[in-house]
């Protein structure tokens, strides 16, 4: 026990020179460097500092930052294949003749239809009719209208005299009755009411005098071709039918019906009227002009390839053209519009060109559209998705663009980058154009090292912002550690292995007096060295230099006390002098 005593003084008489050894130049000597080349630099004012920045030179691309890629110009080249989730511009539109035009769905039409006028009595017509023979009590003397039907009502111009009595008797109780007179000339007239009144009058002399005409009847308005590629003539714009067809009302007014016209010239179109209404207004005079054009059906919007293969013509188009409605009740101030609503279908275009693609659409439409003027281009190819976003600068130096392969953009600038990227695309694409920046600058940085004072170094990696100094690098960090001196420089890479360029910092000159003398400006790649404390250092080499000794001391005190707890006479008092248990001096 006394020797391993005489041995822990020894230890403790030795322990600053073991330490010292322990600590080696770490300790002692912080950094041993060639400062020329940094005095050199300095003196010459080539380090850029706070107020006295440079700019950086163009940025290098390196593994791993992160690019973001923007298309300008993504145009498929020349016998592109279409594929399924492409999006493509469809505008199908029916070609309009001009010379001879032919009447359209929805035009609006002007259409004048006239009968024949001649010496011929008509309904309307204002006559004088005379009858000799006639009893004098019931003579048939006056004007009168004929009937819409073409009839004269002989008692409606027959009129009662009184005798000379003054006792008025009918005559006989009997009527004459009606006549159809119209189509006849006023003397044929004349022979047919003579043949009817034979019934009544033994040889009756009749005379009828045409004293006015009556206007001809006929259509004169507008009216929208219908739907259906019909014109209903009884329904000009504006107003309803209120008669069944083929009869004729009180007022005279005639229903003409329904026919079509559509692909009609405007020839063949007053042809075809003439020829519908002859049976009510004979040998009509017809007219017809185009008051307004429908505009051409057509479609137009952007339509994706579905998985399929087909493009839905029908969607996500809501097609209404503007020409007039031909039903219902137009108010003032409005314009009527009829709505036509035409289901195109689906036509397969993955695996085709675009001419290809044009061509199948046109046949499609043909049965709906007369002879259609198709369109297609695209808008979207699905791989062009892959294309512009964020990419990965990976470990091999490439951006990777899908389908479309990979670019190596390693140690490029962004311009340069930008023309391989286009380079790249040109065998795919049509001159294509892209925008190229940085996202993430994750290659370029610089580091913060603490010395940890013998427990252990700390490193810090930052990214270059392009504008950062001493104090910026440190304030990122948190400020300087309790392990840590005011001993700080700059560590700069230079291109030969054997040079050092090493930058002193003045820390109490750059926080507390603000001066910016060497409160450099950090390049990539730079180390702030921020060296430690030297008495923490110690106060660390001699904690663990001390501590096997102190566990070794500790584990042999205990040890001894143990034995001599439970050995000899303990309970007694016995035990050795001066030691546990022991009794007296």
């Amino acid at each position: 026990m006394l020797q391993m005593m005489r041995c822990f003084r020894y230890a403790l008489v030795f322990a600053p020179v073991i330490l010292g050894f322990g600590s080696g130049c770490r300790t002692l000597s912080p950094h041993v460097a060639d400062h020329a080349l940094a005095e050199s630099l300095v003196a010459q004012d080539m380090v850029p500092r706070e107020l006295n920045k440079a700019v950086l030179s163009d940025y290098v691309i390196e593994p791993p930052d992160i690019l973001v890629i923007e298309g300008i110009h993504l145009a498929p080249r020349p016998g592109y294949i279409m594929r399924t989730s492409d999006v493509i511009s469809i505008r199908a539109q029916e070609t309009v003749a001009q010379s001879p035009y032919r009447l359209r769905k929805g035009d609006v039409v002007g259409i004048d239809a006239f009968e024949t006028i001649g010496d011929l009595l008509r309904p309307g017509d204002t006559v004088a009719v005379r009858v000799r023979g006639t009893p004098p009590i019931a003579p048939i003397s006056g004007p009168t209208v004929i009937e819409p039907d073409g009839t004269i009502n002989l008692d409606a111009i027959r009129f009662e005299v009184a005798d000379p009595a003054g006792i008025q008797e009918p005559w006989g109780g009997m009527w004459y009755g009606s006549v159809s007179v119209a189509g006849q000339t006023p003397p044929e007239g004349a022979a047919t009411i003579k043949k009817h009144l034979k019934q009544f009058i033994e040889d009756p002399v009749v005379s009828i005098f045409l004293l006015r005409k009556a206007p001809p009847r006929g259509i004169s308005s507008a009216f929208v071709v219908e739907s259906d590629g019909t014109v209903n003539l009884d329904s000009p714009l504006g107003v309803q039918p209120d008669l069944p067809a083929g009869r004729i009302g009180w007022n005279g007014r005639i229903r003409f019906g329904a026919l079509t016209l559509a692909g009609f010239t405007r020839d063949e179109a007053s042809e075809a009227i003439a020829k519908h209404i002859q049976d009510a207004l004979p040998e009509p005079h017809v007219m017809v002009s185009v008051l307004r054009m429908a505009r051409p059906q057509q479609i137009s919007g952007a339509f994706q390839i579905e998985p399929e293969g087909i493009v839905n013509l029908d969607a996500p188009l809501n097609i209404q053209a503007d020409p007039f409605a031909g039903t219902g009740q137009i108010l003032p101030g409005e314009e009527p519009v009829l709505n036509v609503v035409t289901r195109y279908g689906a036509v397969p275009v993955a695996g085709w060109t675009k001419q290809e693609a044009e061509q199948k659409i046109a046949e499609h439409l043909q049965l709906l559209l007369p002879e259609p003027q198709v369109s297609v281009s695209i808008l979207r190819m699905s791989g062009l998705q892959q294309i512009a976003g964020q990419h990965l600068v990976a470990p091999d130096g490439t951006v990777t663009l899908g389908t479309f392969g990979s670019v190596s953009v390693v140690g490029k600038t962004l311009a340069e980058a930008k023309r391989a990227i286009e380079h790249h695309l040109s065998y795919m694409l049509e001159r294509p154009e892209v925008a190229v920046d940085v996202f993430a600058y994750n290659s370029m940085v610089y580091y913060v090292v603490y010395q940890g004072a013998g427990t252990g170094d700390t490193v810090y990696r930052l990214p270059i912002t392009g504008n950062d100094t001493v104090l910026d690098a440190i304030a990122g960090i948190g400020g300087l550690q309790f392990v840590s001196s005011q001993n700080i420089w700059v560590a700069r890479p230079t291109p030969h292995a054997d040079q050092l360029l090493i930058l002193p910092v003045d820390w109490a000159a750059v926080s507390s007096h603000g001066q910016a003398a060497t409160n450099y400006q950090l390049m990539p790649g730079d180390r702030v060295f921020i060296a430690e404390d030297k008495w923490v250092a110690l106060d660390t080499s001699l904690a663990k230099l001390m501590a096997p000794f102190e566990r070794v001391m500790g584990f042999s005190i205990l040890g001894v006390n143990t034995v001599s707890r439970f050995s000899g006479n303990v309970l007694q008092g016995g035990g050795l002098r001066g030691f546990f248990g022991g009794g007296g001096l």
